[in-house]
């Protein structure tokens, strides 16, 4: 017993050494590894005494059960392994925060002062946790020992579990791993740090040297007219070769390839990706990845550069004026000095220096437009051009804004750098105009910029006669047919398989409008013809010369069509099952009965079923309802030569002819250009391309329109938790009203999510059909899906 109590002795002695060497770092680097590291040493002292109390009762097996000895071997398992546990996840803690800590303090977002005041509160809470452990032992066992009969009954209490031991050691050599992934990450973020400081230096030293050269062409102006002053009487030759001599030094320096290669440099010295753990939240590591060469890339693009070649451009000038204006004076004194020399006597000398006057006046307005570029330059910089902004957990790292988004369109057209020729005055004049456009944008608010979206996704009245045609959602005729060709022999392969008493089910998904309704409509009628069972929730359906109404329990009516199936071999096409869903009958609950039933009638009865792509991971992780099936088919994307084939044979049926801006009719090649145009701006959504060529379609004459491309403005980065959470929970669930939602979120849907529910209807994200039922609006519905899938909400592709 006295080894055992040496041992705790030894560990709580080393973990006050610890503490003392570890907050006894002075330097901020040498103290977060040493945190790093001690936690490291600490496990493996804790599992080295976990094993060795293990292998002690293994070699002592006839030592009486209930002695002080084996009460202290069980308790280090029971009692002590747990604390140390907690204890040596609050000092992974305390390592995460100060690894955050150190990245801030980089950065100058903490100072030193408010680090050591970290540190010291570190270390205080540390102390106290240190305390609980070294006393966790004695204090147990002394309780024990005063009760009565206390060890014998603890030690079969403790004797009827498991020992606990293998478990805690698994944790702990988790957490060992944890804390070398800190290290790895730190490493990583440290070496990014040198280049990512490498690129802030780069822009503002090379402002520096923009400001110098404007600085050293008005010194040499200046110098220059002192000159001319000096020399003006009986030394005109002597101004006109030291003008001369300026002029044919003065060089172009190309500041943007300069620029440019020393900042690919840069760009290629950082990672691509970086993980970052950037919190703890119960007991977890908050880690999110970075794509961290691309971030950076495309935020000088759009924040840096659009400013910058407006410097390059007038530097240019200056450079062009100073040149011309010493040129302007040679030209002006060889004049002079000719006509001395014929002894004209009115020659005028008084305004000799007045190109460089002109230059210098111009250089001060120049000036002045560099300084407020430069302004907007560094204050984007020192606002937002921080390593530490990895760890802010509501918004991206390095968050281009809209108005930043549009800048770069249009100079660089999301390319880093363009071969640019001469910038003329037009160029400049373009710039301007330009970010008078970008201020009006940025005036407006969020909401605002959402109605605009909405409105600028709706197709013209005028156009309804033409457009009702491509809106048609699901089945609507052989005629307009256009086959998934891949997709469709695969299906005729497994129906043929369930012919011949093989299992026979089938699971289509995608984003909203990718065709699955159509895709299974099709697949029904060439198929089964007649014997189709179409479910839906409160419906009627007629089967067998029987009538039944459904409810939102799927089961029952599985139920009624088994028990009525009368070796038909029907189709059972479930079409969007996530509408089988109700606060009385979870989707989850009619999932188990789709289950069993396919387990087994499937071999009678042909199951297909579709399904978003969100729904189908939310299944998956639950049910992992892909293996249900014998095939699934995401149908996301369509062949553009299947969209194309899909736009022209509406176009056809409209009778209609297409024109261009000038009135003639579209060639057949000109029309395989747009529908690809379409085609590529969706994505292959068959149907997000028909409803773009609803709204590009306006009227031209009569039987005519004309097709003028837009996607309108960008929809607005709004999502914010409250609102991911409850247009995920819609989107689930495809449509809701304001009882299910009150069903989902208790008492926090009356206090928070209600008021959200309204704002998203009046600004038109939300729509409430006559039924009562809310839908995400059809027009934005993909694009707040995308949205949520990049906010981590839910899965938007297949």
């Amino acid at each position: 017993m006295e080894q055992t109590k040496q041992l705790f002795i030894d560990f709580d002695n080393m973990l006050q050494q610890t503490i003392e060497v570890t907050w006894g770092e002075v330097d901020n680097l040498n103290y977060l590894e040493s945190l790093r590291e001690k936690g490291q040493v600490m496990i493996q002292k804790v599992i080295v005494i976990g094993d060795a109390i293990v292998e002690a009762s293994i070699k002592l097996p006839i030592e009486k059960v209930y002695s002080e000895h084996h009460l202290w071997r069980l308790a280090t398992h029971f009692l002590w392994s747990p604390q140390l546990k907690f204890y040596l996840l609050l000092w992974r803690d305390i390592t995460v925060e100060t690894q955050k800590a150190t990245i801030l303090n980089l950065d100058n977002q903490l100072s030193d002062a408010n680090f050591e005041a970290l540190k010291k509160a570190s270390k205080t809470q540390i102390m106290i946790a240190t305390e609980r452990v070294v006393d966790c032992m004695n204090q147990q066992i002394s309780k024990i020992q005063k009760q009565r009969n206390g060890i014998e009954n603890q030690i079969q209490e403790w004797e009827l579990q498991q020992n606990p031991w293998s478990v805690y050691k698994n944790q702990l050599l988790k957490i060992d791993a944890q804390f070398q992934d800190l290290k790895h990450n730190f490493e990583r973020l440290t070496e990014n740090y040198v280049s990512f400081q490498a690129i802030l230096n780069l822009i503002t030293v090379s402002i520096e040297i923009y400001q110098n050269k404007i600085k050293a062409q008005q010194n040499q102006a200046t110098a220059t007219i002192k000159f001319i002053k000096e020399n003006i009487d009986g030394k005109i030759n002597k101004i006109t070769t030291h003008t001369k001599s300026l002029e044919s030094n003065i060089e172009y320096n190309n500041y943007q390839e300069i620029f440019k290669q020393a900042f690919e440099r840069h760009l290629l010295s950082l990672s691509e990706r970086v993980n970052v753990s950037i919190d703890v939240e119960k007991g977890f590591i908050l880690t999110k990845e970075i794509l961290f060469r691309r971030r950076i890339k495309q935020w000088i693009e759009a924040e840096i550069l659009p400013l910058m070649y407006e410097v390059w451009e007038v530097l240019e000038f200056t450079t062009d004026s100073l040149k011309m204006a010493l040129m302007n004076i040679q030209n002006r004194t060889l004049i002079l000095a000719n006509d001395i020399k014929n002894g004209k006597t009115d020659v005028n000398i008084e305004d000799t220096e007045a190109p460089i006057n002109t230059f210098l006046s111009r250089t001060q307005k120049w000036t002045m437009q560099l300084d407020d570029l430069f302004i907007i330059i560094n204050q984007r910089l020192d606002d937002d051009f921080k390593l530490s902004g990895i760890y802010n957990k509501d918004d991206d790292f390095l968050l281009i804004p809209l108005q930043s988004t549009l800048n770069q369109y249009w100079f660089t057209e999301n390319q880093l750098y363009q071969d640019i020729a001469k910038f003329g005055q037009e160029l400049v004049t373009k710039i301007q105009q330009f970010r008078s456009t970008v201020e009006q944008e940025s005036s407006l608010s969020t909401s605002e910029k959402i109605v605009r979206y909405v409105q600028t996704h709706k197709t013209d009245v005028e156009t309804h006669h033409y457009n009702s045609i491509f809106l048609t959602k699901g089945y609507i005729g052989e005629a307009f047919w256009v086959e998934r060709t891949y997709e469709m022999q695969h299906v005729k392969g497994l129906i043929d398989q369930w012919q011949m008493g093989f299992r026979g089910s089938i699971l289509l998904h995608g984003q909203r409008f990718s065709g699955k309704t159509l895709f299974g409509e099709i697949m029904a009628n060439r198929h089964f013809k007649n014997n189709i069972i179409r479910l839906s929730p409160n419906h009627v359906i007629h089967f067998s010369g029987r009538k039944f109404n459904t409810t939102y329990d799927l089961g029952e009516a599985l139920d009624f069509i088994q028990k009525h199936n009368r070796n038909l071999r029907p189709l059972v096409w479930i079409d969007d099952i996530e509408l089988w869903t109700s606060p009385e009958k979870l989707i989850t609950q009619n999932i188990r009965q789709l289950k069993k039933f396919i387990d087994n009638y499937s071999n009678r009865m042909f199951f297909m079923v579709s399904m978003s792509n969100w729904t189908k991971q939310h299944l998956d992780n639950v049910y992992n309802i892909s293996k249900i099936f014998q095939a699934d088919f995401n149908l996301d994307e369509m062949s553009v030569t299947e969209i194309q084939k899909a736009i022209l044979i509406r176009h056809g049926a409209t009778h209609t002819i297409l024109v261009d801006d000038f009135g003639n009719e579209l060639t057949k090649n000109n029309l395989r250009k747009i529908t690809n145009q379409v085609s590529k701006a969706t994505n292959g959504n068959i149907g997000e391309a028909l409803n773009l060529w609803s709204i590009c379609i306006q009227t031209a004459e009569e039987e005519k329109v004309k097709f003028n491309f837009h996607q309108g403005s960008p929809m607005p980065d709004f999502i914010n938790p409250d609102i991911g959470v409850i247009l995920s929970s819609i989107m689930m669930e495809k449509r809701t009203n304001e009882y299910r939602l009150n069903k989902l979120f208790g008492k926090a849907f009356k206090e928070k999510y209600i008021n959200i529910v309204q704002r998203l209807i009046s600004v038109g994200l939300l729509v409430r059909h006559l039924d009562g039922w809310l839908e995400v609006n059809e027009c934005l519905v993909n694009e707040v899906g995308r949205a949520l899938d990049r906010e981590k909400y839910l899965k938007f592709n297949g």
